[in-house]
């Protein structure tokens, strides 16, 4: 699946060991040889056939190969010498973060170093915070947590990043100071770095027709969902048509959102998230596109299509029959009349024309009549004669040829 060589390619980047647990073992169409022929098409040569990749067996419901996983996690972290201290101040990983009505910012950590306790003061990214609650992968209530464990904490200033680094200091004051100097330096950062184009500049830049653009807003449950759907968003490439992304938050589409989207004419990507039910009229009332998914691949399929809308279609025009001017009749009602012979295919009325002379296409446009011994008539057929009434065009002469042709219209590939 996408998201297993996606799993696959990020390990491989971070240059860390690869470990596969093999679940669904108690499926009675599992077959384990699929799978390592499959790691092997990957360059993941299991244990099993000879290679370096250690592979385990396992069912998550029902508990088996459980036991040897973990043994063989704890193989490998000794044989790579991974080690913590538990007596030193602690510092780990922001693994998720979210905004919880009633908490405010929430995240999800964990402890690589030292041991975390209620009450300490952390910094993380350039904010800071006073850890208010813990609580285990269980939800139960925790004190403190020791090196190697996840827990959910409060107390945070602001959303956290996920994958930003989390240190704990002295007291809140140090925090606050620490978090305020990495905030300059970010915005020194920011200051010096070439500024993205504002709304209305991206607007203008939409309309010019150098490249197709659709403005996006992005929202998901949680920053780490958030930031997945920017990188995957972002991974799409094409010469014709680019994403820009107008905001990214966490939270639930609002009407503010709606509103936003209404005035950049902007998608509304919605990642793990819901739609607040006071927007949904106002979605229907401004006709905001809104695509909400649980499956990132999912999203990304849709916003490639709404990319690939934006691009003008190509036209493709069909042949489909021809008649050669036997003689021209003048008609004080309707105008200059073609008297045809159909010679190829067939010709109807709905069909657009060609008028040919000497090889060249002098004229292009629809058919205002098309008579056959003075009744109207939808076709004619190779080998009949008929009347044709061309729409603007009184410019015909006897020799010209009349071609009939359809146009389909194609969509472009990014």
């Amino acid at each position: 699946r996408a998201q297993t060589d996606e799993a696959i390619n990020q390990a491989r980047e971070a240059n860390v060991p690869i470990l596969v647990a093999i679940n669904k073992v108690d499926k009675e169409n599992f077959d384990a040889q699929k799978v390592y022929r499959e790691l092997a098409d990957r360059d993941l040569l299991s244990e099993s056939w000879g290679g370096s990749t250690i592979t385990v067996n396992c069912s998550a419901s029902s508990g088996q190969g459980i036991p040897e996983l973990l043994e063989m996690i704890a193989l490998q972290s000794e044989i790579l010498e991974l080690r913590a201290n538990e007596n030193v101040r602690a510092r780990g990983t922001i693994l998720e973060s979210e905004m919880h009505k009633g908490l405010g910012a929430v995240a999800t950590v964990l402890v690589q170093n030292g041991t975390l306790r209620k009450g300490d003061a952390i910094v993380f990214g350039h904010y800071s915070g006073r850890i208010k609650t813990m609580q285990n992968d269980h939800g139960k209530a925790i004190e403190e947590a020791g090196p190697s464990t996840p827990v959910k904490i409060t107390g945070l200033s602001e959303l956290a990043l996920a994958g930003n680094e989390f240190i704990v200091v002295k007291n809140e004051k140090e925090a606050r100071q620490l978090a305020a100097a990495r905030a300059e330096g970010a915005l020194r950062e920011y200051a010096s770095k070439p500024k993205l184009g504002s709304l209305e500049k991206m607007m203008a830049k939409k309309e010019s027709g150098e490249k197709k653009i659709l403005p996006l807003i992005l929202r998901a449950d949680v920053q780490g969902s958030l930031e997945a759907l920017k990188t995957s968003l972002m991974k799409i490439r094409s010469d014709k048509a680019r994403i820009e992304i107008v905001s990214a938050d966490v939270g639930e589409i609002s009407e503010s959102d709606i509103a936003l989207a209404a005035a950049s004419k902007a998608t509304i990507v919605g990642f793990h998230t819901r739609i607040e039910s006071r927007a949904d009229d106002l979605i229907k009332q401004k006709k905001v596109a809104v695509y909400t998914q649980d499956v990132i691949y999912h999203l990304i399929d849709e916003v490639k299509d709404r990319m690939r809308q934006l691009l003008d279609k190509l036209e493709e025009e069909t042949d489909t029959g021809a008649a050669v001017v036997k003689a021209v009749f003048k008609s004080s009602h309707l105008g200059i009349i073609a008297g045809c012979q159909v010679t190829e295919g067939t010709i109807k009325r709905q069909h657009l024309v060609r008028l040919i002379r000497n090889d060249e296409v002098i004229w292009k446009g629809k058919i205002a009549s098309l008579k056959r011994v003075k009744e109207d008539i939808k076709e004619v057929n190779k080998g009949f004669e008929c009347g044709i009434l061309l729409d603007g065009q009184s410019d015909i002469k006897e020799g010209d040829t009349i071609q009939a042709y359809e146009i389909t219209y194609h969509e472009q590939d990014l």
